[in-house]
C-alpha cells in the first residue's frame, strides 16, 4: 500500500533528524506500562490515560498520547524506568501547559436512534 509506504518513510525522515524530539519537548512525561501477560492490559491502560488527561484539561494543562512513543525499545532507557522484561510501554503521554487552549467545536443536536429489544 502506497499510504503505508508514504507513512513509514516520513516516520524514517522524522527520526533521523537530530532536531526531531518524538515527545516534542514537553515539561513532562508520564509512561504507562503494564505486564504483557495481562490480558487487558491495552483497555486498562486507556482507561487510566483518560482519566489523567481529562484530570489535566479539567486543570488547564494540555497532554498528549504519542503513540510512536510505544515502540521505544532501548535497554538504557528500560533500565532507568526500572521496566522489566515482562512489561511494556502502552500510553506514553506527555503533559505540559499549552500556548493556547482551542475553542470548543461547535455543539449539533444529537441524532436520535431508536432500539427495539425483545421482550423476555
Amino acid at each position: 500500500n502506497d499510504k503505508k509506504i508514504s507513512l513509514k518513510t516520513d516516520y524514517v525522515s522524522l527520526l533521523q533528524n537530530e532536531n526531531f524530539n518524538v515527545f516534542y519537548n514537553a515539561p513532562c512525561l508520564i509512561y504507562i506500562t503494564g505486564a504483557k501477560s495481562v490480558g487487558s492490559l491495552d483497555v486498562d491502560v486507556a482507561l487510566a490515560a483518560s482519566y489523567i488527561m481529562f484530570s489535566a484539561a479539567s486543570r488547564g494543562m494540555g497532554t498528549c498520547w504519542v503513540a510512536l512513543g510505544a515502540n521505544i525499545r532501548d535497554p538504557q532507557l528500560r533500565a532507568e524506568l526500572g521496566l522489566p522484561d515482562n512489561y511494556r510501554i502502552v500510553a506514553p503521554i506527555i503533559l505540559g501547559y499549552p500556548k493556547a487552549i482551542p475553542a470548543p467545536s461547535e455543539r449539533h443536536a444529537p441524532e436520535i436512534i431508536r432500539v427495539i429489544t425483545e421482550a423476555r
